[in-house]
């Protein structure tokens, strides 16, 4: 008797150049031959508080 076979599906990635998803394990679009863009590296920056400027006042000022 044969053993069973099974099938594993690899992620995908999206190539923007022929707008099909390819295999995420492979360098290039296996469609297009394209370099595949490795997903955004999260910098250290990205964690750091964005300095807001203060709101300006229309010019009317609250009377005390």
């Amino acid at each position: 008797m044969l053993p069973l076979m099974t099938t594993v599906s690899l992620p995908q990635v999206y190539c923007g150049g022929c707008h099909l998803s390819t295999r995420s394990d492979v360098a290039r679009c296996l469609h297009c031959n394209k370099l595949l863009q490795a997903p955004p590296v999260v910098s250290s920056r990205a964690g750091r508080r964005i300095k807001h400027s203060p709101v300006r006042s229309t010019g009317k000022r609250a009377s005390r």
